[in-house]
């Protein structure tokens, strides 16, 4: 059985519909299992979800500076 580590590390591809037949089936069994990963794979859906229905907007400028520099690792 996959540990939370490693779903983490293929919930791109999982999420993708991208992995082999096999980890997915490993997967799936994991979150039967775990509710933190299970919670991870659907918050993870739902934000797609979100962001992919959404329209296309502008975050003010200022916004924009702060969530960037946070990105960059810096206090700017």
């Amino acid at each position: 059985m996959l540990d939370c580590r490693s779903v983490i590390a293929e919930l791109g591809n999982y999420l993708d519909e991208d992995c082999a037949a096999e980890m997915r089936r490993h997967l799936e069994a994991h979150f039967e299992h775990c509710r933190s990963c299970r919670v991870l794979v659907d918050s993870t859906r739902k934000t797609i979800r979100l962001v992919t229905d959404s329209q296309s907007f502008e975050i003010p400028v200022d916004l924009s500076a702060k969530i960037m520099a946070k990105i960059r690792g810096s206090s700017d």
